[in-house]
């Protein structure tokens, strides 16, 4: 029987020994595919040289309770969705920082803005189908409407009294209940000739006019109506 060399065989172990040691700690490049039906557990950072799929219905989670980060650390912007998709946040999302909605947004619940909130855009108009209410105690407020409209005042109003005269709107612009301010043009003669505005409110018997209430400081009896021009650019606002 052949005695066995008890140096070589240490240092043949040893050999071993390191030379898996460098394999596991080095780099290895694979050029086919990989597939395990197990978990393939990484530790450190993995790098990948092209798109990251999932199967439907399937997606990327942190193995415990925690944040999950997204381009947090090189990327310059994210993308997310294709165009024409929905995009769904189950939960409640918070932006920290300034926001652009290129497209048309929508919510079906509450919008809340703790900020303050601007448009810029010469189109940047701010429109809600329900109520607004603005401040903590404030009432909701469901429609603005603001214009002009001309009084059309062609009877006489005897001095220092006031009679309610028309003035023509788009149907079904002002309502019964409404809040009505009305002004008169800084332009119009009526100024000069002290014609004030005493009131206003939606017209009981036609929803296209507003009542006026327009108070006679002339003097005299006079007809409002006489003066060219009176009345017109009367500015309003509605407040429903």
């Amino acid at each position: 029987m052949n005695r066995i060399n008890k140096s070589s065989f240490v240092v043949s172990a040893i050999v071993l020994v390191v030379g898996f040691a460098s394999i596991a700690s080095a780099a290895t490049t694979i050029s086919t595919s990989i597939s395990t039906e197990g978990s393939l557990t990484v530790t450190g950072t993995g790098t990948f040289g092209n798109n990251i799929t999932v199967p439907a219905a399937y997606g990327f989670d942190v193995a415990s309770a925690g944040q999950l980060n997204i381009g947090t650390t090189t990327a310059t912007s994210i993308k997310i969705g294709l165009s024409g998709i929905t995009t769904t946040f189950p939960g409640a999302v918070t932006i920290s920082g300034p926001t652009l909605l290129a497209g048309t947004a929508s919510t079906t619940g509450n919008f809340s803005v703790n900020g303050k909130a601007t448009t810029t855009a010469s189109s940047g108009n701010f429109q809600t189908e329900g109520s607004i209410t603005i401040g903590p105690d404030g009432n909701a407020v469901a429609r603005l409407y603001k214009g002009t409209c001309t009084l059309v005042a062609n009877a006489s109003i005897a001095a220092s009294s006031t009679a309610s005269v028309p003035c023509a709107l788009s149907s079904g612009t002002v309502q019964s209940g409404d809040l009505v301010f009305v002004t008169l043009s800084t332009t119009t003669e009526a100024v000069a000739m002290n014609y004030i505005v005493a009131g206003a409110k939606a017209s009981t018997t036609n929803s296209a006019y507003l009542d006026v209430k327009l108070l006679n400081l002339t003097g005299g009896a006079a007809i409002p109506a006489a003066t060219a021009g009176f009345g017109s650019s009367t500015q309003y606002l509605i407040i429903r």
